[in-house]
């Protein structure tokens, strides 16, 4: 599995995302079996990032949310969407909670 494993929500669903290595393109990377899987580009961009530890429930996630939302606001930076929760599944357990700018 690659690491992190980011999720998301879109058109009042979620979405999961797995990153594949710098050496694949949307040409030659791997074909998926399922029809529901989809091969993407991720734009680059500015993003505000908080990192924390322990379990990867709602709880922790939304307290982290929160927490980074409030310093943008009061730094008056502008948000361009909801939260993105980018977890490790690996023995450190470094999660991130990530908002696009």
């Amino acid at each position: 599995m690659t690491v992190p494993v980011t999720q998301g929500e879109k058109d009042e669903g979620y979405y999961m995302q797995f990153y594949l290595p710098s050496k694949f393109t949307k040409d030659n990377a791997p074909l998926p079996n399922n029809p529901d899987i989809k091969i993407s580009t991720i734009k680059e961009g500015h993003f505000a990032v908080i990192q924390y530890s322990g379990r990867a429930s709602d709880n922790n996630f939304l307290k982290h949310r929160d927490i980074l939302n409030q310093k943008l606001l009061e730094d008056n930076i502008n948000i361009n969407g909801p939260a993105i929760r980018a977890v490790s599944y690996t023995h450190l357990r470094a999660h991130e909670t990530v908002l696009d700018l």
